[in-house]
């Protein structure tokens, strides 16, 4: 089902704000989710590679004519699509999608006064965006609840409480930057 990065982020978070608050007194851990986010999404532009690497996680088919379509063999295409050759390469439009979040998020930070922890909820509201159009292409099996991927459903709701939660953090004064 690919729910792997939201157990990675969740984990790696409770795991940053515990050694944080245990070793490091007075340190913030927003200002810590803030930082690493440029690192968070090279890790999962390079890490979809591993996708490729595979031969798993492609979308539908999509024409050949496309110079990016992918060309899966025929004994790792999934069952009802042994006759298309060429496929959506997901892993790539993540992979693009989250290198191209770590500029804009980046450029967003430098033109806006962001309270602490707010890049990190952008973060979040970015790639959840993106992962919900690109979990709407994936043709690998997954739990589905009204038509939508797991991965889309928690997506709509990490956006939906991310959005409230970044309104309310910057509703605050700007001082607890």
């Amino acid at each position: 089902g690919g729910l792997g990065i939201w157990g990675a982020v969740a984990l790696g978070a409770i795991v940053a704000y515990w050694r944080l608050h245990l070793l490091q007194k007075g340190a913030f851990f927003s200002t810590f989710a803030d930082a690493m986010v440029p690192g968070l999404l090279a890790a999962q532009a390079i890490g979809r590679w591993g996708n490729w690497f595979n031969v798993e996680l492609f979308g539908e088919p999509l024409s050949s004519k496309y110079p990016w379509a992918l060309k899966i063999p025929p004994s790792m295409r999934p069952l009802h699509f042994e006759s298309y050759s060429t496929f959506h390469p997901t892993f790539l439009y993540e992979s693009l999608w989250c290198a191209a979040g770590i500029f804009l998020l980046l450029k967003i930070s430098a033109l806006f006064s962001i309270n602490r922890g707010g890049l990190f909820l952008l973060y979040i509201i970015y790639y959840c965006i993106g992962r919900f159009w690109i979990e709407g292409l994936r043709i690998d099996p997954a739990h589905s609840i009204a038509g939508l991927r797991l991965n889309q459903i928690v997506s709509i709701f990490a956006v939906a409480i991310s959005s409230v939660a970044l309104v309310k953090l910057q509703m605050r004064k700007s001082g607890s930057r």
